[in-house]
């Protein structure tokens, strides 16, 4: 059985967690939703991480590597795998 694992969008000088999703695809929809390549440094001081049913964290991305995270479905795929 696969562990549960959760999206999380943390904004890193305040620590803050902006939003979380149950599944790559929801994060992606949410996230890429207000942005365009013009905009890709509003994720400056972001990172998208993955936590697993046992609340261990695993970097996916940091800043505006976090857009080629979401559009690349096999970096989604490794990352889940490792934590599942």
């Amino acid at each position: 059985m696969m562990a549960a694992t959760v999206f999380e969008l943390w904004h890193l000088p305040s620590g803050n967690m902006v939003g979380s999703w149950s599944s790559a695809q929801e994060a992606a929809i949410d996230i890429l939703a207000g942005l365009d390549c013009r905009h890709a440094n509003l994720l400056a001081d972001h990172a998208l991480v993955l936590v697993d049913s046992n609340d261990e964290t695993q970097l996916v991305a940091e800043g505006e590597a976090i857009i080629d995270a979401l559009t690349a479905p096999r970096r989604l795929d490794s990352a889940v795998k490792k934590a599942g």
